[in-house]
């Protein structure tokens, strides 16, 4: 179950005197404390058996321990009650619309997600590279009130690179469901048309056909890689006249 989720409880009760009503009542404890009451049905007729449901809001606190009770009310007023058998866990809101974003220099990603929980401590930071496993980079301590949206920067990552996040939610242990996961580059923005290039200015991109060329300078030498995945993978050419052919259409543009 999650937080802010609509559950419904459905019941069947049977009163040889008559069904005058029902309520359900939740506890966050295993059934110590009955400190919710989530809703009831009124029966004027007293029928004899009833099979029927309660909508359930669920705006409780994440917990390892809740419980759920259904009371019956008898026409006489007689009460008579039926406790759910095991705990269930209430996990936080999920975090939803996960963006990210890196602009030049192109040494950090910006991340903005939805805080939909009301109890959350903080939020987890996952990442991952092309190929690379999920690991956690970070945590982000909230305050817990369902403040709307959030902002996170990574100062960790590496130029002319890819990466995937996702961010989940957590309080005293208990994880919601991540968000989904977004991908982002650190490489400069690609041209989407074909446009002359100086290779002077340090970076250079452009797009041929479905075929994505960059050409750059490091440590006073010029590098050059192709991709032709819209930029998911980068290839270096296992033959000198790939680059110069290259060189040669910048020239020509």
């Amino acid at each position: 179950m999650e937080e802010n989720n609509i559950k419904y409880i459905k019941y069947y009760v049977f009163s040889t005197i008559g069904v005058k009503k029902v309520e359900a009542w939740f506890s966050p404890d295993g059934g110590q404390n009955w400190s919710s009451w989530l809703g009831g049905n009124i029966y004027d007729d007293h029928p004899h058996s009833v099979r029927d449901s309660i909508k359930w809001k669920i705006t409780q606190e994440p917990t390892f321990h809740g419980r759920v009770k259904i009371i019956l009310i008898h026409a006489n007023n007689y009460m008579s009650e039926y406790i759910s058998q095991y705990d269930f866990t209430i996990l936080p809101a999920k975090p939803t619309n996960l963006s990210a974003n890196s602009s030049y220099p192109y040494n950090s990603v910006i991340l903005i997600w939805n805080d939909n929980s009301n109890y959350e401590e903080g939020y987890e930071i996952w990442r991952k590279g092309i190929n690379e496993n999920w690991h956690c980079i970070s945590t982000y301590p909230s305050q817990g009130q369902g403040t709307g949206q959030i902002q996170w920067t990574d100062n960790s990552v590496s130029q002319f690179k890819d990466y995937f996040y996702k961010v989940r939610a957590y309080k005293d242990g208990i994880y919601s469901n991540f968000s989904d996961s977004v991908w982002v580059t650190t490489s400069p923005v690609i041209a989407t048309k074909n446009v002359n290039l100086c290779l002077s200015s340090g970076k250079n991109i452009i797009r041929v056909g479905n075929t994505i060329h960059i050409v750059y300078s490091k440590d006073g030498k010029i590098y050059y890689r192709y991709s032709n995945d819209n930029g998911l993978s980068w290839s270096t050419p296992d033959k000198p006249h790939q680059a110069l052919t290259f060189f040669h259409l910048l020239n020509t543009l």
